[in-house]
């Protein structure tokens, strides 16, 4: 039995409508939503609960992990799994916490996520790397001890600059980036350091000893 009622929050059409289109071609009898913002996504939240919700963590400015805590609250029993980029401990463990019950890297191939979304709705396992479960060592083993977050060569360049106090249009001439790439990358590096603004940014970057 397929879930009646799927919502894909997602800020890149070409994923969510990929994703559809997967789903209903494996024959995924279910109305499928997308939204690619979360103001549209809350708006539906406050009014329809679905049975399913593949959602990525990054929504522009917007943190995907604060809407999975409320779906938790609103749609009693739904399913949340992320389909996020990101592969990093740290996020992956801080989704979780969320109340997220599966973690999805976008590496996967079209053919595994139905079959994981597949197991996962049944309240089963299917083992893919690409996959990550609630209670897997992610959770509870040595990942545990993993506190820094891994940044790329680009984010860290522009870390450097940021606590430089360069401004966004500084560092995308010093970087030879358009002001959009900037943008783009610190949205990233608030998910990953779990940051809401620059100062907060600033702070744990410099807590973490990141220079």
């Amino acid at each position: 039995m397929f879930p009646k009622r799927i919502v894909i929050v997602d800020d890149h059409p070409l994923i969510s409508e990929g994703v559809k289109s997967v789903l209903v071609s494996s024959g995924w009898d279910a109305e499928i939503l997308i939204f690619d913002n979360s103001r549209a996504f809350l708006e539906d939240l406050a009014q329809h609960s679905a049975d399913l919700y593949l959602m990525d963590i990054q929504l522009g400015e917007s943190d995907g992990r604060k809407l999975i805590k409320q779906i938790k609250e609103l749609a009693f029993g739904a399913k949340v799994v992320v389909l996020s980029s990101f592969d990093d401990d740290e996020i992956i463990r801080s989704s979780f916490k969320s109340g997220a019950d599966a973690y999805m890297i976008k590496s996967v191939s079209f053919q595994e996520m139905v079959q994981a979304l597949k197991a996962i709705w049944q309240n089963e396992k299917v083992h893919l790397a690409q996959v990550k479960y609630a209670h897997d060592d992610i959770m509870n083993g040595s990942a545990a001890r993993v506190s820094v977050p891994r940044l790329t060569q680009r984010e860290k360049d522009i870390l450097k600059l940021i606590l430089e106090e360069k401004t966004t249009k500084e560092i995308a001439q010093a970087l030879c980036l358009s002001e959009k790439t900037i943008e783009a990358h610190r949205s990233n590096l608030f998910i990953k350091l779990e940051v809401k603004n620059i100062a907060g940014l600033v702070k744990k970057a410099l807590s973490w000893g990141i220079e």
